[in-house]
């Protein structure tokens, strides 16, 4: 019985943490996870008809690889 008081007490105080964080930071707990760094559509004949350049964690945390 007291395991079960303390999984509960520990439980309880881990949802209070991150209660504390969400309202420090005034958003909700996220992770971004980058899936695509590059999209292009192809046409069937296999020419790219659009192409887009998506930011990743790399190029967004070093500017010196900015290319404009």
């Amino acid at each position: 019985m007291a395991a079960q008081a303390e999984s509960h007490y520990n439980f309880v105080d881990i949802e209070n943490q991150m209660k504390n964080l969400e309202n420090l930071s005034g958003t909700t707990p996220q992770t971004e996870i980058f899936v695509f760094g590059y999209i292009s559509t192809i046409t069937f004949e296999g020419e790219t008809i659009v192409s887009t350049v998506a930011p990743t964690p790399t190029n967004i945390t070093d500017p010196s690889r900015h290319r404009f």
